[in-house]
């Protein structure tokens, strides 16, 4: 009957004979309770809660903490012993985007994380809940890093140390270098060729020296319609090759 099944030395069906006698000839059937034995282990779940193992015994399933659940939290016992198909307990991630402040080019700073990360500009990933991350702020030549700020991390220490507990944002800012004035140890003709020239002239003689100066240069130079100082935009704060300011 329901809930019952041969024993290990029983088939499931035997053939019983009327003898001439009137009685049935032939072996008897051994049936036995069906029992599926313990319920299944579910990797990075907690122990399952049941009481019997009988057929239509129940088996209940929760996650550990950080990991949800993906399928029926219920087992149920077999008629055939065996449970149900169990569930499966997924990690769950959270999104995390690192913001890279005040950069210019993907060389000059960068953040550096977990699974390689290597932000240069906005970086998005998702990281396992309750996972610690490490960021580390490395600042480009001449660079200065300000600080972080955002819902994770503050301060102006390089690293910053936190528990993925949900959705984080953190920004990294970094302050440009200062801009570098320099006079030319070499002499040029009164030719140069235009401004476009006297800037070629400049930035050829910054790649000279050693190690080469970094960035874009322009000749303080003027015409009848620019000054020199018009020419160089919005650009503030200048100093010589060797760190020491010249005027702001």
């Amino acid at each position: 009957q329901e809930g019952y099944r041969p024993t290990t030395d029983s088939s499931a069906t035997v053939t019983k004979i009327c003898s001439a006698d009137g009685t049935w000839q032939g072996p008897n059937i051994e049936c036995g309770m069906v029992n599926c034995g313990p319920p299944p282990t579910v990797e990075n779940a907690n122990p399952p809660q049941y009481t019997t193992t009988t057929a239509d015994s129940t088996a209940t399933y929760s996650c550990k903490e950080n990991y949800s659940l993906a399928g029926s939290v219920m087992l149920t016992c077999g008629n055939d012993g065996a449970w149900s198909f169990p569930p499966a307990c997924n990690p769950i991630r959270h999104p995390l985007t690192v913001n890279v402040i005040g950069s210019t080019t993907s060389e000059e700073n960068t953040v550096t994380g977990p699974d390689g990360m290597s932000c240069t500009s906005s970086c998005n990933t998702a990281i396992q809940a309750g996972t610690q991350i490490t960021l580390t702020a490395n600042a480009g030549q001449g660079w200065t890093f300000l600080g972080w700020s955002g819902d994770r991390c503050s301060g102006e220490q390089k690293t910053c140390v936190f528990i993925i507990q949900g959705e984080s944002r953190v920004n990294a800012k970094f302050s440009p270098p200062p801009n570098i004035m320099f006079v030319t140890s070499t002499k040029q003709s009164a030719n140069l060729n235009g401004l476009e020239g006297a800037d070629a002239l400049c930035n050829q003689r910054a790649k000279a020296v050693a190690p080469p100066l970094r960035g874009t240069y322009k000749a303080w130079l003027s015409t009848a319609t620019a000054s020199a100082a018009s020419r160089m935009g919005m650009a503030s704060g200048w100093v010589r090759p060797d760190g020491l300011p010249v005027f702001n």
